[in-house]
C-alpha cells in the first residue's frame, strides 16, 4: 500500500492542500494540448461535484495562469519537487514531469486505485502493491465522481471497474480488493450523455508561424517568436522552460525521418541544462504514450546543446513503433538564457 497521506500538494493560491479524499488526475505539463483536455474534463467532473485535482510538477503560479487562461473552475496541486510524482512511480525522470493517468486517494492517505485513463473511466491498472483495501467494519470506500450531468449509479461491492462510465453519474463505490481482476457487471443504461467540448477549430492557441506554436501560448511573439523563416525560442527562468511545437503531427506508419538545422546564441552555462530538439511518440488522440510503451521512453530527442553554437545541421531517422500514431516535433530551451534557432525542418514518412 502506498502511503501519500503525509504529504501536501500547493493550490493554485499558494495555500498546501492534503491529499486526503482526493482523486489526481496528473498532467505533463499546463499549457500543452493533451493536458488541457484533461482540465477541461476534470472541471466537468469537479461541477459536478467530484472531488477532483489535477496535479503536475509545474509551480502554483503556472497552474493558476493555466487555469485562468482555459477558463475552468478546477483545484490543481503543484508537486514541483516531484515527491509525490516519484512515491507513486509516476515520475519521469528524463521530462521531469508526471507520466499522466489519475489516482485515488482514500480518506485515510493511501492510495487505493491508479489507472492510466486521462480520469476515470478505464480499467483500473494498478501496479503491483497497490489495492484498494476497505476501511475498518467493512464499510465501502470513499466513491469518486466520474465528469457529467445528472443522475446516479451505485455500483455492487463486486463491480471491478467502470469501462464507459454514464455521463452524469454522481458517485461510485470504490473497487474492493477482490473486485480489481473480475469482470464488469451489466450496468443499467446510461442517462443520455452530456455533449464534449468540441474539438478546438482554427490556428492553434500561441501560433507564431512557420506552423510553429508557442508552449505556453502566453509567450507567443515574445520568447517564442518565428523571424524570417527562423524559429527563435528564447531562454527564462520560469516554471517551464519555453518550448515550441509542430502544430501538424506526422503520422507514423513507418520509420519517421527528421531533418534540419539549429544555432546556440548563448544557451545555459557549462552546468546549465540546454537545448533540444526532440520528437514526441503520440497515440491516435494525440497523448504522449505512457512511460514504459517504448523502449527508451516515448521522446526521441535528435539534438542537444548548450552554450554557442554556429548552423549546424540534423537528422534522424527514428524506427516505427506499433504503440505511436502519430509524432510531432517540439524545441525548447531549458538553459535559462540565451536564444536556440531552428529552420529549415523536415518531418517525414520514409
Amino acid at each position: 500500500m502506498i502511503v501519500v497521506g503525509d504529504l501536501t500538494l500547493v493550490d493554485a493560491a499558494g495555500a498546501p492542500v492534503p491529499l486526503n479524499g482526493e482523486l489526481l488526475c496528473f498532467v505533463e505539463h499546463a499549457f500543452t494540448p493533451e493536458a488541457e483536455r484533461v482540465l477541461r474534463l476534470a472541471a466537468r467532473a469537479h461541477a459536478a461535484g467530484g472531488r477532483f485535482r489535477v496535479v503536475s510538477v509545474d509551480s502554483a503560479a503556472a497552474l493558476a495562469a493555466w487555469v485562468a487562461a482555459v477558463g475552468v473552475v478546477v483545484p490543481v496541486g503543484a508537486d514541483p519537487s516531484g515527491e509525490l510524482a516519484r512515491r507513486i512511480g509516476r515520475l519521469n525522470e528524463g521530462s521531469w514531469s508526471y507520466i499522466p493517468g489519475w489516482a485515488q486517494v482514500d480518506r485515510g492517505g493511501n492510495v487505493v486505485a491508479i489507472g492510466e485513463d486521462e480520469v476515470p473511466g478505464g480499467p483500473v491498472l494498478a501496479p503491483e502493491g497497490v489495492r484498494p483495501e476497505p476501511p475498518a467494519g467493512g464499510a465501502s470506500l470513499p466513491g469518486w465522481v466520474f465528469y457529467a450531468g445528472a443522475g446516479a449509479l451505485a455500483l455492487a461491492a463486486g463491480v471491478a471497474y467502470w469501462r464507459s462510465p454514464p455521463p452524469g453519474a454522481a458517485e461510485a463505490i470504490a473497487p474492493s480488493a477482490a473486485s480489481i481482476a473480475t469482470e464488469p457487471a451489466a450496468l443499467p443504461a446510461a442517462t443520455p450523455e452530456a455533449p464534449l467540448p468540441k474539438p478546438r477549430t482554427g490556428p492553434p492557441k500561441g501560433e507564431v508561424g512557420g506552423g510553429w506554436y508557442a508552449v505556453p501560448p502566453s509567450l507567443a511573439g515574445n520568447l517564442v517568436r518565428y523571424v524570417d523563416g527562423v524559429l527563435e525560442v528564447e531562454g527564462a527562468d520560469l516554471a517551464k522552460p519555453p518550448m515550441a511545437c509542430l502544430s501538424e503531427t506526422t503520422p507514423m506508419t513507418g520509420a519517421v525521418s527528421v531533418a534540419g538545422s539549429w544555432a546556440l546564441d548563448h544557451v545555459g552555462t557549462p552546468g546549465s541544462k540546454g537545448a533540444r530538439v526532440g520528437v514526441r511518440l503520440l497515440d491516435a488522440g494525440g497523448k504522449i504514450l505512457p512511460q514504459g510503451v517504448v523502449p527508451g521512453g516515448s521522446q526521441v530527442f535528435v539534438a542537444n546543446g548548450r552554450l554557442v553554437q554556429d548552423w549546424a545541421s540534423f537528422k534522424q531517422t527514428i524506427p516505427q513503433h506499433e504503440a505511436a500514431a502519430q509524432v510531432r516535433l517540439c524545441v525548447d530551451n531549458q538553459g535559462g538564457s540565451g536564444v536556440v534557432r531552428v529552420r529549415d525542418v523536415v518531418v517525414g514518412v520514409e
